[in-house]
This record gives structure tokens, C-alpha cells and sequence, in this order.
């Protein structure tokens, strides 16, 4: 919480400061997409899972967790001169389940990014417009653990941590002559959740080291714009 509200203070300094520039332009951006996932630990211990149930004679297995869905909901404000700024939401999830008649093991990693954006717009005479944007934030996980037994029950253990996040993008904006316009974006995330606790213990890897959740990866996104006093 402390940290989001830092975010919406550094956002609003920002933002008063170049309370006299021209062209002041707001706008609200919301897309969907889908990003490749590191999950390098999450993969190791999902690799030593599917041995485990091997050796004991079940068939399952788990797949590895390689890519999820991505969705994105951001504003700010355009200044002249091309440049902008703003907040962004997003959301990732991804999840690997096996199971069989007597019960299942799901392993779930979502996790929500809160990040203060800068973007840079090209100007252009055309409908069709290119746009860079870098950000930083905040990578906040909600991973978990599911064991289920028919006739038994489900047991969750949920995966803490927390990280630093950064991400690079560049895309395409088709303007349809009104206040909304369509856009594209390729990118790629750094996102990496360091001393992850299982409910609370601190998780090592195989090897003794550090548990990280990796988010890191290349992300594709589509979405439409809406741009307010244009």
C-alpha cells in the first residue's frame, strides 16, 4: 500500500509541474494480451513433481509454465512534444494442473504489476502513428499451491514474495478519426518475485538456493484507446 501510494505521489508531482504545458491531453488505454513466462524455479519444482508421481505409478503429469494471459489497464496524460506519463495495472495468470480419478495438484501464479509508465509518441500525418514506452513498478504475486484427495479434500499453500519490475515496449497506433484509437504492442518484462516464503518459511531450490518467481518475458497486447481534448 505504501508503495502505491508513492507511485500515485511521484505521478502527481510529475503531472503538476508541467501544469502549464500546451496541449495537455489525458487518456485511458486498456488491452489483452498474452506473455512468455520464465517460471525457472516454478518449472525445476513442477519437473521434480511429475518424477514424484511417476515413481508412484501415476500417469499425470503437470505441464510446465511457459506463457499466460496478460491484461493491462492504464492512464495518464500526453504533453506536447510527444511525451507522456501515466500509471498502469497488470495482471498476469498462468497455472499447471494434473490429475486423475483420485485427485489433482494445481500449481496457479498469478500476479498483479503497478507500474509509473513514460511513453513516447512519433509524430505522424497519417491515421497510423509508432509509439515507445518504458515503466517501473512494482511485482505483487498471489501464487499458489493446491493439493486435492477425492473424498478427502483440498489443501492451499499459498507462495509470497515481491520484486521490482521493469518493462520496454514499442507499437503501433491506428487512430479511427475519433477519440479511439486501436494499438498493438511488443515487449518485453523484467519481473522477478525473490525470497519466496511458503506460508510464511522461507522455499529454497534443489540446490539450497533462493526461491524466485520469474515473470520475466516477451508480451504481445492489442487494445483500444480512448484520448480525451483531442
Amino acid at each position: 500500500m505504501r508503495f502505491r501510494s508513492a507511485l500515485l505521489l511521484v505521478l502527481f508531482t510529475f503531472v503538476s509541474t508541467m501544469a502549464h504545458a500546451d496541449a495537455v491531453k489525458p487518456w485511458v488505454s486498456g488491452t489483452l494480451g498474452f506473455s512468455s513466462l520464465a517460471m525457472n524455479d516454478v518449472n525445476a519444482d513442477i519437473g521434480n513433481v511429475n518424477l514424484a508421481l511417476l515413481n508412484n505409478g501415476v500417469a499425470a503429469q503437470m505441464n510446465r509454465i511457459g506463457n499466460g494471459l496478460d491484461v493491462t489497464a492504464s492512464g495518464g496524460i500526453d504533453f506536447s512534444h510527444g511525451m507522456g506519463v501515466g500509471l498502469e495495472y497488470e495482471h498476469l495468470s498462468a497455472k499447471s494442473e494434473a490429475s486423475d480419478p483420485t485427485g489433482s495438484i494445481t500449481y496457479a501464479v498469478p500476479a498483479s504489476i503497478l507500474s509509473i509508465i513514460g511513453r513516447y509518441r512519433f509524430e505522424s500525418t497519417g491515421p497510423v502513428h509508432g509509439f515507445a514506452q518504458v515503466g517501473v513498478g512494482r511485482l505483487m504475486p498471489s501464487a499458489s499451491v493446491t493439493l486435492t484427495s477425492v473424498g478427502v479434500g483440498s489443501v492451499t499453500r499459498d507462495l509470497e514474495g515481491s520484486g521490482f519490475a521493469f518493462q520496454g515496449s514499442g507499437g503501433l497506433e491506428y487512430s479511427t478519426g475519433s477519440p479511439v484509437s486501436i494499438s498493438g504492442i511488443l515487449g518485453y518484462r523484467h519481473a522477478v518475485a525473490s525470497d519466496v516464503k511458503l506460508n510464511g518459511a522461507p522455499m529454497t531450490t534443489a540446490s539450497g538456493g533462493s526461491y524466485a518467481i520469474d515473470y520475466s518475458g516477451i508480451f504481445l497486447r492489442g487494445g483500444l484507446n480512448i484520448a480525451f481534448g483531442h
